[in-house]
């Protein structure tokens, strides 16, 4: 395992602005998880209490 690229892999995650509790978050997280691990696949639910605080 080279260690660099697992930390740049890594900062594509962790840098996602709108965080995982938006479905814009979400959904970014896991186009990225899908292109770096071919077949990952994740559900993806509604928030409990809805998305209605991020609306704009």
């Amino acid at each position: 395992m080279n260690l660099e690229h697992y930390i740049e892999e890594l900062k594509m995650l962790v840098n996602v602005d709108c965080g995982t509790q938006t479905p814009d978050g979400v959904t970014t997280v896991a186009g990225i998880m899908a292109s770096v691990e071919p077949g990952w696949k994740s559900p993806l639910w509604p928030r409990r209490g809805g998305y209605e605080k991020w609306a704009a």
